[in-house]
């Protein structure tokens, strides 16, 4: 673990001028906001650990979220510099993949680097052709001591050891055209999470208040105390629709780019709790959000690619621009990448 440590470390150092060098300057009009891991196939046949075909890959991002006030207004921008390590093996042709993933970040102007949660992943490729890919994911999220957000999920709280359980299914057109090669793509992405510890929350209703049923929980209080925790035992769900165009120009097929537009709900639990004997009950709410991406990947070599992913947030189904100073509008993620 140490010599990882010391590993990314200097990883880190020799890319800190590189992460400088991607911090854009702040936008002069409103304008831009996956959430997971990209994996590599293996570089060549080598045999792993139990007779799979193993691979490795080492990623440095660079990450920029852009915030706009409740008025439209440009409010700021939060740059970061991410390391990232990946190995794992695959098996039975690729149907089974196990994985490890380690990673740090930093942001901007502290010295301070991060640690990002330690994860250990496997999925099954149940049907894997040139026209479905359906995947059954578990993720083992590992315990770590950093409490701040995650600035790529903008996720943080969760105690202990979290279990990713997703399912994936995608459906993919690929053919040939207009001096191109091109891929239609249709995929659906669920997923839910359980904990090692307890969860608890301070979001919720009592219900001899009145309040809207589109607030979705936030607190109202009346006499300007905190309220008391309550346990989070209600499952929450996640679900990402995409559908998207990718192309690669028969003259330069090294320069690939896709464009996307994603649907994201939230289905989270929303609590309320008696005033005069304490029992609490849920009922499920939703939250959503869509965004567009669009990617632009150069693969200079069989190890190196320099890919760009910029992504723009609207509340709702693309219904209005996202403002507000914990809602990015535009994201942008640049990341070069190096097979071991």
């Amino acid at each position: 673990m140490i010599k990882l440590a010391l590993a990314l470390g200097a990883i880190f150092a020799g890319s800190a001028a590189f992460g400088q060098a991607l911090a854009l300057p702040p936008p002069s009009a409103p304008a831009a906001a996956p959430m997971a891991a990209t994996k590599t196939a293996p570089r060549r046949d080598d045999a792993g650990w139990l007779g799979g075909r193993w691979y490795g890959t080492a990623e440095v991002r660079h990450h920029l979220n852009t915030y706009y006030d409740d008025k439209g207004t440009y409010q700021r921008q939060e740059p970061s510099l991410h390391v990232r390590l990946q190995a794992g093996s695959q098996f039975y042709d690729g149907v089974v993949d196990a994985y490890a993933t380690l990673g740090v970040y930093k942001m901007a102007n502290t010295q301070q680097i991060l640690q990002r949660r330690p994860e250990i992943g496997l999925d099954f490729h149940i049907v894997k052709n040139e026209w479905f890919d359906v995947i059954q994911y578990n993720l083992i999220q590992l315990p770590y001591r950093d409490t701040a957000v995650d600035p790529e999920t903008l996720e943080g709280g969760e105690s202990g050891t979290v279990a990713l359980l997703g399912f994936s299914p995608a459906a993919k057109l690929p053919f040939s055209g207009l001096g191109a090669r091109w891929e239609v793509k249709g995929a659906e992405d669920g997923w839910t999470k359980v904990f090692s510890k307890r969860q608890y929350t301070g979001s919720y209703r009592e219900t001899d208040r009145d309040y809207d049923e589109d607030d979705h929980g936030v607190l109202a209080l009346t006499d300007g105390t905190p309220q008391t925790p309550i346990e989070d035992t209600a499952m929450h769900y996640r679900l990402v629709s995409s559908a998207g165009v990718t192309a690669a120009a028969n003259a330069l097929p090294s320069l690939v780019t896709e464009v996307s537009a994603n649907h994201y709900t939230k289905f989270d639990p929303r609590y309320t709790r008696e005033g005069e004997n304490g029992a609490v009950d849920y009922t499920y709410g939703t939250d959503r959000i869509s965004y567009y991406r669009w990617r632009l990947q150069y693969q200079a070599s069989d190890r190196w690619s320099l890919t760009n992913d910029f992504y723009q947030f609207f509340d709702g189904f693309f219904a209005a621009k996202r403002v507000g100073i914990d809602d990015r509008r535009f994201r942008n993620v640049m990341r070069v990448s190096c097979k071991l």
